[in-house]
């Protein structure tokens, strides 16, 4: 084990992005697609279009999550967070309540949580029954 590997362990052992099982996903990360169709991405029945996105993924085991979308009502930013964990090239994204603005939903955003893989350069996350969303690391 390298010093530099060592010294994060022994700093923030609750935070499983100093493994040496892959590469950290710690970093920011832009919304590129939505179901493999580039951005502006329209989600089907409905008029919510996806037009850029940010993934923040940091070092204290937090990430934030916002979204530029716009409906019939206008322009909007979605406005979440949770906590995440990884192990080799899977991460694990803990969405918590009380997000805002987010699409197809009224009232504060829902908890959840999704499952992303990340490859060289991109993050890709998904949950049972939702888009497939492709980030690529700034």
């Amino acid at each position: 084990m390298n010093y530099a590997r060592r010294a994060c362990i022994l700093l923030a052992p609750a935070v499983l992005a100093c493994s040496d099982e892959g590469p950290s996903a710690v970093g920011s990360f832009s919304l590129v697609q939505v179901d493999g169709t580039q951005l502006p991405y329209l989600y089907p029945f409905s008029d919510v279009r996806y037009h850029a996105g940010t993934l923040t993924i940091r070092a204290d085991g937090t990430f934030s999550d916002v979204i530029a979308w716009t409906d019939g009502a206008g322009a909007h930013n979605s406005n979440e967070f949770g906590t995440w964990t990884q192990g080799g090239d899977a991460i694990h994204l803990q969405y918590s309540p009380g997000g805002t603005n987010c699409p197809l939903q009224t009232g504060p955003c829902a908890a959840g949580e999704y499952h992303a893989s990340l490859t060289t350069g991109f993050l890709s996350k998904t949950r049972v029954e939702s888009a497939l969303l492709r980030y690529r690391r700034q």
